[in-house]
């Protein structure tokens, strides 16, 4: 059985999602297991859009993701997570486990130095 393979992007409020993989609707399987990269030319302003008011001294720079993911309806697991976050590079790893009664969320995250005034 192949699942449906989707290769979509979208732009919106300056920033764009892109994401390619496999995908299932059937809820005993479902899921989507592919790739996703995320970018934005300005943090702060992408954060504002959200209602989250971060305002730094200096100019802090874009988003520039990209992660694998396997996503169903009890886990969403970003792999190989790599690029920058304003001037930090980070990469690592994300896992939510979501079908507990208390979500638990490992993150295993590396970045370069951070710089605080």
């Amino acid at each position: 059985f192949h699942h449906p393979y989707i290769d979509v992007s979208v732009k919106a409020a300056g920033a764009e999602i892109a994401a390619n993989g496999a995908m299932s609707f059937l809820p005993l399987v479902g899921g989507f297991d592919g790739a996703v990269k995320a970018t934005h030319g300005n943090l702060p302003r992408l954060l504002g859009i959200f209602g989250i008011d971060y305002n730094p001294l200096e100019k802090f720079g874009g988003l520039d993701i990209t992660a694998k993911v396997k996503a169903d309806a009890k886990t969403v697991s970003l792999q190989g997570i790599k690029g920058n976050v304003g001037p930090l590079q980070v990469a690592g790893a994300v896992e939510a486990l979501l079908g507990e009664p208390r979500p638990r969320i490992s993150i295993d995250l590396q970045t370069s130095e951070i710089v605080v005034d």
